[in-house]
């Protein structure tokens, strides 16, 4: 086992060269926002292993961690994006066990010291997750009460989970939307020029990016290239305007945007330098630009402009609503496709709102169709082809609700590649396929 795991960093395997005989794998990674060899735990330890790599970045913050393949998921000793992002849901999606806090208590005696994502998960979600902006206390009381991730999550509803407030008689919850209203002047937030170079605030990533008589290169003709910048969009949503080319005679070299480390859009270039755009959310805080080896694209400049509008809260109908003295409660007659928000406050014992969680509706296993009449879509290999479109709005999530692919007023057949394996759900002019990629 330790032979085939080597130094390979963890991640998801869309495609596995070797599984051993518990189910651990060996392979391409399918998770957005690295595509080299990883290898990928069976799940019961995939928590594990994340509050261990928590540890590492907190303990050793003033050290690299980022030598030799540590370099893949590490930058000094921060977690890259795309790594913070699947360690985060593997150290959700598998809790601490018996057996972590007795190796946790085992370690204690030896080296005086403990892992305190061990001793209060909840603490990661704090320093990295959803409760960033909240206060952690130990006491479980007061401002450390929050709202927790929802469960059961479907096509038309969701279970909203929170903490125990001391002394609460009750809780209140709000669900809602959020829309945009254009009552605000717009705002350039970055305008980066790549023609001279690197721009100030831009990082070069792994592989090839290079500044060239044409533009700033990414990808060269055996490494995939990368830049990436951090945003602070302060609450607004915005429009992102990216001035590219593709190289030479790379027909049609695909640039990838990914935001907040997960992939966003792909849009395909040309041998002339056109704008291509995406709607940045108000959560964005960081943006990368990236090309695959063979397929190299040419920069020239990126824009960030808010799009004059200011987020508003529309409540779903019957929130808020005062729920009783539980810790949890089923939010149906939900919109299929769709993202809603919930909070809750304590009631009683004047403790604030907690934190607001993100959900996304999922569509109905039975929604699975090639041909509606309308729309024809076609899987092959791992590239997605849809014909029919007529001036068309379409958008590409993951079945988790990850952005993949979005455009608009598309006409005749589009082509997206699929960034691995699995279930992904398609939207077109406000109808939602299930697309699976075997």
């Amino acid at each position: 086992m330790n032979g085939k795991r080597s130094n390979y960093p963890f991640g998801e395997v869309g495609s596995a060269e070797w599984t051993s005989k518990n189910g651990s794998k060996l392979g391409t990674c399918s998770y957005p926002g690295y595509t080299g060899k990883v290898f990928e735990p069976i799940d019961e330890y995939k928590g594990d292993f994340a509050r261990t790599y928590f540890y590492m970045s907190t303990c050793y913050k003033d050290k690299r961690l980022d030598y030799d393949n540590g370099a893949i998921m590490f930058s000094g000793s921060d977690m890259k994006p795309w790594a913070l992002n699947m360690l985060l849901e593997w150290h959700r999606q598998d809790p601490v066990s018996q057996k972590e806090i007795d190796r946790n208590n085992a370690v204690e005696k030896h080296q005086h010291n403990r892992n305190p994502y061990i001793d209060y998960p909840e603490l990661a979600e704090h320093v990295w997750g959803t409760l960033k902006d909240v206060p952690f206390t130990l006491d479980g009381t007061g401002e450390y009460f929050h709202a927790l991730p929802a469960t059961n999550v479907t096509a038309t509803g969701f279970t909203a989970n929170w903490t125990v407030s001391e002394g609460a008689t009750g809780y209140m919850l709000d669900v809602y939307t959020i829309q945009t209203t254009g009552d605000e002047a717009s705002e350039v937030l970055l305008e980066s020029d790549f023609m001279s170079g690197l721009p100030a605030g831009w990082t070069k990533g792994n592989g090839y990016s290079a500044n060239e008589a044409d533009g700033y290169r990414l990808a060269s003709g055996s490494q995939s290239g990368s830049v990436s910048t951090m945003l602070n969009l302060e609450g607004r949503v915005a429009t992102l305007t990216v001035n590219a080319k593709q190289y030479k005679n790379d027909n049609g070299a695909e640039l990838s945007l990914l935001v907040n480390g997960k992939q966003d859009t792909v849009w395909s270039t040309t041998g002339s330098y056109v704008d291509y755009t995406a709607e940045l959310s108000s959560d964005a805080s960081t943006i990368e630009l990236s090309a695959k080896s063979g397929k190299r694209v040419y920069l020239s400049s990126v824009r960030v402009e808010t799009l004059g509008s200011k987020p508003e809260q529309v409540p779903v109908d019957g929130y808020p609503l005062q729920v009783g003295n539980v810790l949890s409660h089923d939010v149906t007659g939900l919109l299929v496709g769709t993202t809603y928000y919930y909070t809750v406050t304590p009631v009683g014992n004047g403790v604030p709102a907690s934190n607001a969680v993100e959900v996304f509706t999922a569509i109905q296993m039975g929604l699975e169709s090639a041909d509606d009449g309308q729309v024809l879509w076609h899987v092959s290999g791992n590239e997605l082809s849809v014909s029919g479109l007529v001036s068309s709005a379409v958008q590409l999530f993951s079945f988790t609700g990850v952005p993949v692919y979005s455009a608009s007023d598309l006409s005749g057949e589009l082509r997206v590649t699929l960034p691995g394996q699995g279930v992904y759900l398609l939207r077109v002019d406000g109808r939602t396929y299930k697309i699976m990629n075997d």
